[in-house]
C-alpha cells in the first residue's frame, strides 16, 4: 500500500491512501473521500495545484466538483448539502 501526505493552499494536511483497482482514499481529520483515480496521477495534479499554480479546475480537470471542493476545504457532499438547508431555515 501507497501512502502520500500532502498540503492544500490553505495549509490542510491530507493523507492519500493507494486502494485497489486504481482508486486512492483522500483523508484529512476523521473525514475522507474514496475517488476512482490512480494515486500517482492524483500527486502529479496536486504538484501542479500547489506548487505550479495551476488553478484547481484545470489541475484537477477529472475530479467531479464535490471532490475537489473537499480538497479545498474539507466539506464533503452531505455537509455541504446540509449548511445549504440549514441556510435556507429548513
Amino acid at each position: 500500500m501507497f501512502r502520500l501526505n500532502r498540503t492544500n493552499r490553505q495549509g490542510r494536511r491530507f493523507y492519500l491512501t493507494e486502494l485497489s483497482g486504481g482508486k486512492t482514499m483522500i483523508r484529512t481529520g476523521e473525514k475522507s473521500i474514496i475517488v476512482e483515480h490512480d494515486i500517482h496521477r492524483l500527486d502529479q495534479s496536486w504538484y501542479d495545484w500547489v506548487m505550479a499554480g495551476i488553478l484547481i479546475q484545470h489541475a484537477f480537470n477529472y475530479l467531479n466538483d464535490d471532490e475537489r471542493e473537499f480538497l479545498m476545504t474539507a466539506f464533503t457532499e452531505a455537509e455541504w448539502n446540509q449548511l445549504i438547508k440549514e441556510g435556507m431555515g429548513s
